[in-house]
């Protein structure tokens, strides 16, 4: 039985996200990523999405939508956009 807690972090590539990927990757016999969001920074949250293989990512700038869709196209990743 999986007794890992699953998270979701907002705002995954602002300052508080990425401290908050940091504390759950040292403590990752406790708690694994299942969402990720962000508000505009599609880079990184593509970076994100791949190393630590979220179920679903959100991207708030539907404008972005396409370019995190298609990078993660190869991976089992679900990709939403807007609020």
């Amino acid at each position: 039985m999986d007794s890992k807690k699953r998270i979701a972090i907002l705002g995954s590539t602002g300052s508080i996200g990425t401290q908050a990927i940091e504390v759950i990757t040292e403590q990752s016999d406790s708690f694994e990523i299942e969402v990720l969001t962000a508000n505009g920074n599609a880079e990184l949250l593509i970076q994100q999405a791949i190393k630590y293989k979220p179920n679903a990512v959100v991207i708030s700038n539907e404008s972005k939508y396409l370019q995190v869709k298609e990078a993660l196209l190869k991976y089992d990743v679900k990709v939403y956009a807007g609020e």
